[in-house]
């Protein structure tokens, strides 16, 4: 088992060209950009359409917002702002909420009651991803396990730390608050909730999965990670962002690991205790992305144009 104290390296960027072919592609995506947004405008006379995305951790949600970015603007720019409730150590200041609302692309793990706060148009363009609940947790597990602890938020601390466990201990039942409002049922409160707080009843929960079945509908396009590809592609096409390859997977779980160990764990089964443990964690957010498979199911919901 890895040691925290050893968890000092940088984030590796993955899957990287080498840098002048990464600059060069930059280069052409804010560029075509540029020029369809002027097109745009000058046709319609109206502002380019405001983009949201609720990021939900490990989906493929860093590939969605580094490669928006690359099209709009970085958020130094101020043309793209992240956002997130995830610490809730470091909830969004008022200059964070101020960016995010200005900002024509804001991403980040938010709850829908955010991304409503920040929109600045009446008909923003809303998307996000979602992943098999069981294959996003197990994910997130090793990812917690093998991310650099020096680009960890200090509030998430704690729980990284805790994925040093087996994996039984890790998911079962802890009293820690930040545990449960990073793993519990995310997929749920994040598209359901009027924050991204824990419900502490029955009831509350049941209230939280009719919202986040209810707003899946108002949503412009749900993308998924099995299809993420062809999903996100139908993305920039009704936002009129270009599409200039390769699109590049960011921070990947399996390239974090190193040992080979760890990846011949990260390639077994868990065990049934795990499993048991886990289930209490997933069982709305199964509810959610089920309802979303069947959206998309029904002739193409998810394909609209903007």
């Amino acid at each position: 088992m890895q040691s925290l104290n050893g968890r000092f390296s940088p984030l590796k960027k993955n899957n990287l060209v080498p840098y002048h072919r990464f600059v060069s592609q930059q280069l052409q995506l804010r560029l075509i950009t540029r020029l369809r947004e002027s097109a745009s405008q000058f046709r319609t006379g109206t502002a380019p359409r405001q983009i949201l995305f609720i990021h939900i951790p490990k989906t493929a949600g860093s590939t969605a917002c580094t490669y928006i970015e690359a099209c709009i603007g970085s958020y130094k720019s101020g043309r793209s702002a992240r956002i997130s409730e995830l610490d809730l150590n470091n909830l969004p200041s008022e200059e964070r909420y101020a960016a995010a609302h200005q900002a024509r692309f804001t991403c980040g793990h938010f709850s829908w009651s955010l991304m409503e706060n920040i929109a600045h148009q009446s008909d923003p363009y809303r998307f996000t991803v979602l992943r098999a609940p069981y294959e996003r947790m197990r994910s997130y597990y090793f990812y917690m396990r093998h991310h650099p602890i020096n680009k960890i938020p200090r509030g998430l601390l704690s729980v990284y730390a805790r994925a040093e466990q087996e994996p039984a201990m890790f998911f079962s039942g802890d009293t820690d608050q930040r545990f449960h409002h990073v793993l519990n049922n995310y997929m749920t409160r994040a598209l359901g909730g009027e924050s991204l707080r824990v419900p502490q009843s029955a009831l509350e929960w049941s209230e939280v999965l009719d919202r986040a079945k209810a707003n899946l509908e108002r949503l412009d396009h749900v993308c998924f990670t099995h299809s993420f590809r062809s999903d996100f592609i139908e993305v920039l096409d009704a936002v009129d962002l270009p599409l200039v390859e390769p699109i590049r997977r960011q921070n990947v779980t399996a390239e974090l690991v190193e040992s080979d160990e760890e990846k011949a764990l990260m390639e077994r089964p868990f065990d049934a205790a795990t499993d048991e443990a886990i289930e209490p964690l997933i069982e709305y957010d199964r509810e959610v992305y089920d309802h979303a498979r069947k959206l998309k199911d029904q002739k193409g919901r998810f394909h609209q144009a903007a």
